[in-house]
Order: structure tokens, then sequence, then C-alpha cells
């Protein structure tokens, strides 16, 4: 179950950019500017520390299932979780924003279509 927990949060992350500035795009009342960040940082921060936490919680359900006889490679990356844990913990805003900024630049160039083709149809429909 944390296996698919971790999974849900990563994927959740990875698409919130786009779907927050899907919204914006397609109806700019509904999302402001200022919310985007605050946005993107906050639930950034929840969804980043929730997939370490879980994906950390998934490897020690992985240990348990060996009993025993845990291989080496697993009880490491269980061992190496200290700066990750922490980076996330104190960090984690920055993700979302950082990860958000090429969404932002497809984003700026779709809204300069999209005033280059109003502008096209204007023109034309003036003539």
């Amino acid at each position: 179950m944390n296996a698919l927990i971790h999974k849900v949060c990563l994927f959740s992350f990875l698409l919130l950019p786009a779907l927050l500035l899907a919204v914006r795009f397609l109806r700019p009342r509904w999302m402001p500017w200022w919310a985007i960040p605050l946005i993107l940082a906050l639930l950034g921060w929840v969804l980043v520390n929730a997939t370490v936490h879980f994906y950390y919680e998934s490897l020690n359900d992985l240990a348990k299932s060996y009993g025993d006889n845990v291989p080496p490679e697993l009880m490491t990356r269980i061992a190496n979780d200290g700066a990750k844990l922490a980076f996330a913990l104190f960090f984690g805003w920055l993700y979302g924003l950082l990860y958000s900024l090429p969404f932002l630049a497809l984003y700026f160039i779709a809204v300069w279509v999209r005033k280059g083709v109003r502008k096209h149809r204007l023109s034309r429909a003036a003539e």
C-alpha cells in the first residue's frame, strides 16, 4: 500500500504545475497569478514530503517481506534516508517552484500563440 501511495503522490506532484497552468490558461479568472506560486509551494511541499516518506515506508515493507535475509543493497537504501528526508522537509517547497519553470515557459508560449491567432483573426475580420 505504501508503494501505491508513493506513486500517487509522485504522479500528483508531476502533474501539479501542468494542471494549475491549464486552469490559468483556460479560465484565468479562476486561477489568479498570486495563487499559482502559493499553491505550487504549499502543495508541492506536501507532495514532496509525502513522496519521500512513503518511498522509505515502501522500502521498509519490502525489507520486512524478506524476513531475516534482507539484501545488503536494500539495507543501504533504507539507511541512506537522512539527507533526503531533511532536504524534502526544509526545501520541498522549492522543488515545486523549480519544477514548474519549464511549464511556465510552455504556458507563455501558448499565450503568445493565442494572442497571435486572435490578432490574425481580428485583422482578417476587419478586411
